[in-house]
């Protein structure tokens, strides 16, 4: 998944209507959101925790799908893509 694709999930799984009320959740400033949802930014590692743990899911695999949305070029993708299906069946179908 993408960053939006995260932040969604977060917003749909604690009944969320803003992004207002994600920031507050998350403990992330309000204008931090709104480039991860414009594309200027991807989420950082802490950023990434915070979202796994609200979602559930194990930190790992939510800085791995950053680290692939963040590849730039098809080789470094690959890894991450590789890395992302392993820690996805490493830490069960929630991840």
């Amino acid at each position: 998944m993408k960053t939006i694709e995260y932040l969604d999930a977060v917003r749909d799984r604690h009944g969320l209507t803003s992004d207002n009320k994600l920031a507050a959740l998350l403990e992330i400033d309000r204008p931090v959101v709104s480039s991860y949802r414009t594309g200027r930014r991807t989420l950082t590692q802490s950023d990434a925790a915070k979202v796994a743990e609200s979602l559930e899911i194990d930190p790992t695999v939510v800085v791995a799908d950053i680290q692939l949305e963040r590849s730039k070029r098809p080789e470094e993708a690959a890894v991450w893509e590789r890395a992302v299906e392993i820690l996805k069946q490493a830490t069960g179908p929630r991840a």
